[in-house]
């Protein structure tokens, strides 16, 4: 479906507390699917932006850990881990609580990735964020902050259960 067909389907957005989830989620989509758009001119899609970036925030973890926090199966990343370390963005080193594991570091070609991936989406926010003022940007941002903490709390009670 392209843009215009899906601009054409899409009914304005109302303030009612029930379309939320509906509106953040679909912000995401469309904002991921034109950041995986232009990515591809870099040689690399947008699972592995999604993995390079995770590594990169969070270094050490294992290919399980990763899964999990971007809420795929670990099984399904193996190729994606594969072609970032085929492309040196990655590299597994033994872990040392566990050697049959392996944790994953970015390597310098990976921050050099994650820099030129950092450049092309910053280039795209003027363009997503037009007609928000910065004090209208940082009221979501807060907001968004809040409700992620309010859904990690909520998770962690529902993981206790």
């Amino acid at each position: 479906m392209t843009a215009n067909e899906l601009n054409q389907n899409l009914a304005p957005c109302e303030t009612d507390t029930n379309d939320i989830e509906y509106v953040v989620c679909h912000v995401g989509l469309l904002w991921r699917r034109l950041v995986n758009a232009k990515i591809k001119a870099l040689g690399i899609c947008g699972t592995e932006k999604r993995v390079l970036f995770c590594v990169g925030r969070m270094p050490g973890l294992t290919q399980v850990q990763v899964a999990n926090f971007l809420d795929l199966e670990p099984q399904n990343i193996i190729r994606t881990l594969d072609k970032l370390e085929q492309q040196n963005w990655i590299e597994k080193r033994p872990a040392p609580q566990d050697r049959r594991a392996k944790c994953l570091f970015v390597t310098t070609s990976g921050k050099k990735m994650i820099q030129q991936i950092k450049a092309l989406t910053d280039s795209l926010k003027p363009q997503i964020l037009s007609g928000l003022s910065e004090q209208q940007l940082q009221t979501i941002i807060n907001h968004l902050s809040v409700m992620r903490e309010n859904l990690l709390t909520q998770l962690a009670v529902e993981d206790n259960s």
